[in-house]
């Protein structure tokens, strides 16, 4: 799968969007930020978007300019995937999850996993 090394202009405006809704007036130059909020994903297997039933929600936790975590309760058995970001019309967005452990939470052990941004589909 060949991906560029570089986020687009266009999808970079979109994450600073996103980064900025929900924020208060403290500014301060962290580039991981809280995105608490329930997203869809789906694994990628490198050749054609997933469908819209292989999609699911996830928890996210947090997100930067290069990547985003969220919440599992099993570990993720793919190593790229598809994330509609955003709300409709999302962006929808291929990433590498990259790490992934085990921590609790309020609702019980869940798997953490972070991805690393690839390219805007």
């Amino acid at each position: 799968m060949s991906v560029s090394k570089t986020i687009d202009p266009e999808f970079e405006d979109t994450l600073h969007l996103i980064l900025r809704e929900g924020q208060d007036t403290d500014r301060r130059g962290q580039s991981r930020r809280p995105f608490r909020c329930v997203q869809l994903l789906a694994p990628y297997d490198g050749k054609e978007m997933p469908a819209a039933d292989e999609f699911f929600h996830v928890q996210c936790h947090d997100i930067s300019a290069g990547g985003f975590s969220y919440f599992l309760p099993e570990a993720p058995e793919y190593d790229f995937l598809v994330l509609a970001l955003g709300r409709a019309p999302f962006t929808f967005v291929i990433a590498r999850a990259v790490h992934f452990e085990t921590v609790e939470t309020e609702r019980g052990r869940q798997y953490l996993v972070g991805c690393r941004f690839l390219r805007k589909i």
